[in-house]
């Protein structure tokens, strides 16, 4: 979460992503940047924005050019395939809850 909306993820997109997470018994971490430091921004809210589609900013972390500090185990990876396939799996329950947001 960014409160200057450098991520797309808003508390409408979250709460969808929650409730898939928690009926697959998928745990779940939340970040929040401070809003006195700057941070990267992603492509999620320029797309949210041009094409007014709902989006999250979702990711395992890894070791990577953008972070010397996350890390990720095999595990994580299973994770996320798991919490994708019960996304799109149960997509069509939150597609009412999705056309009435926008």
């Amino acid at each position: 979460f960014n409160v200057n909306q450098r991520y797309s993820t808003n508390a409408f997109t979250w709460d969808i992503l929650a409730s898939i997470a928690e009926k697959a018994g998928i745990p779940t971490q939340k970040y929040s940047n401070r809003n006195d430091l700057g941070c990267g921004s992603t492509i999620g809210p320029i797309i949210s924005t041009k094409t007014s589609v709902p989006s999250i900013d979702i990711g395992v972390g890894q070791l990577s050019m953008h972070s010397i500090r996350e890390m990720c185990g095999t595990h994580d990876i299973f994770l996320m395939v798991r919490l994708l396939t019960q996304f799109y799996d149960s997509f069509p329950q939150y597609i009412d809850r999705l056309s009435k947001s926008c």
